[in-house]
């Protein structure tokens, strides 16, 4: 989880020690398809922390998911 928070809170910059997850997908994994609309499968439940939202297709919940303050947010 900390690698992927890493990657995520600065997509554009190179990130040299994580040059795996620059690579294309595993040939197992190049068919699979994430849909927006699998989001309302996924969403908290009353007793979530407001920090565990999901945002429809989008991403404005995501660094704050991952622990990140909103001020810190780019």
């Amino acid at each position: 989880m900390d690698r992927l928070r890493a990657l995520l809170e600065d997509p554009f910059s190179e990130h040299p020690e994580h040059e795996a997850s620059a690579q294309p997908p595993p040939t197992w994994g190049r068919h699979l398809v994430v849909s927006c609309s699998s989001w309302a499968e996924q969403r908290p439940t009353q007793e979530d922390p407001p920090s565990a939202s999901l945002s429809p297709c989008g991403t404005s919940s995501l660094p704050q998911r991952f622990g990140a303050h909103p001020e810190q947010v780019r």
